[in-house]
């Protein structure tokens, strides 16, 4: 896919995301991000068409996307890589299932951390490959899905277009045990990572931005609401969706 096709897929998606089932979840969705902010200030890099706009109460977030966009709102052709910021602007930073389409994932976090004050906070969602999710994501899902993935050390697992992606990425970044020494000694900060699990029915059960299933709003509030109650080891066995929470200090 040629990313002037993405653009199409992104935009397609915007316009589903007003489908009940999957409005719904991406509210919840959108909330957990932004229950996690610290101040005003914050960066989105891979915001695609958008969406967080209609979804997040945040009126100064700067919106970035690799993708040239006509959108005024959406700062369009931004490499995440190599983010035109000063250090330490921004109080928060996040990304919503970007970091898995950019080149090199490594820069893309290592920037977000450079660009956060300290005291700040970067949340990251990504998919995440569990036992159960694995045969769904791998089967039914359009991008690369690959059990125990590990990233080259040259980072060529993703190609040069958007589209592309492995939904292992940050699974894999995650097992690298040097990634915070490199970040807390390249830009002399604490780092702290805390990741969490969640959504093993309720995400699956929209169908996706993509192939959204005419799913009740009620019925997506109540895998929600019934995952919440799932203890942190049984989710990290069966979810669909993973966080990750940076303390920049």
């Amino acid at each position: 896919m040629n990313d002037f096709e993405y653009k199409e897929l992104l935009l397609k998606q915007a316009n589903n995301s007003q489908i009940p089932g999957i409005n719904t979840y991406l509210r919840y969705l959108y909330k957990k991000i932004e229950d996690s902010f610290i101040g005003e200030r914050i960066l989105e890099i891979g915001a695609g068409a958008g969406l967080s706009r209609h979804f997040m109460n945040k009126k100064n977030c700067v919106l970035t996307d690799f993708l040239p966009w006509d959108n005024a709102k959406i700062h369009g052709s931004i490499d995440a890589q190599y983010l035109p910021f000063s250090d330490d602007y921004f109080d928060s930073a996040f990304a919503l299932d970007s970091i898995h389409h950019i080149s090199n994932p490594i820069l893309a976090v290592a920037e977000l951390c450079r660009v956060v004050r300290p005291g700040g906070r970067i949340i990251i969602i990504e998919p995440y490959v569990s036992y159960l999710s694995f045969f769904i994501y791998k089967f039914f899902h359009n991008e690369k899905t690959t059990w125990n993935y590990k990233i080259p050390d040259n980072c060529e697992h993703i190609s040069s277009t958007a589209s592309d992606g492995e939904q292992s990425t940050l699974q894999s970044l995650l097992s690298n045990q040097n990634l915070i020494f490199y970040l807390e000694s390249r830009f002399k900060k604490q780092i702290t990572f805390k990741r969490s699990f969640f959504s093993p029915v309720s995400f699956f059960a929209t169908g996706g931005l993509t192939s959204p299933l005419p799913t009740p709003r009620i019925v997506i509030k109540f895998f929600i609401r019934l995952e919440v109650l799932i203890p942190r080891r049984v989710l990290k066995l069966i979810a669909a969706r993973q966080m990750l929470l940076i303390e920049v200090g």
